[in-house]
């Protein structure tokens, strides 16, 4: 977290375990992201996720919200010889989904928030 500019970020998490793919055939793919190929002898294991959020003051009363979100795969070697080999990350494409989703989450949240204190009759 960097508070000075207002910037919330994960570390990777693996949000898509079942996730697997070769030249051929993928499984388990998902709706947030989309990864190329892998190439011959190579095959993709599992889909990992890291989110930024960052809040920007726009005018008085209001900020501005973004969010990022990135996304990996692992690949290995898929041959006889070397199965299960790491050959490291490869990285895959957002499909805006998944920040989406996390934009409107935020705002239901603080529009709740400030719907209650309204409730109570704070400001």
């Amino acid at each position: 977290m960097d508070l000075s500019a207002r910037t919330i970020e994960t570390g990777w998490l693996t949000f898509n375990p079942e996730y697997a793919a070769t030249i051929f055939v993928t499984q388990q793919e998902d709706r947030y992201s989309i990864c190329v190929k892998p190439g011959l002898g190579q095959a993709f294991r599992a889909k990992q996720v890291r989110l930024v959020v960052t809040l920007q003051p726009t005018r008085r009363g209001e900020t501005g919200l973004r969010t990022e979100a990135f996304f990996q795969t692992r690949r290995y070697t898929d041959t006889l010889l070397w199965a299960n080999h790491p050959l490291g990350d490869v990285e895959c494409t957002s499909r805006g989904r998944l920040e989406e989703e996390l934009r409107v989450e935020i705002q239901i949240r603080a529009l709740s928030d400030h719907l209650d204190r309204l409730r109570r009759g704070a400001h």
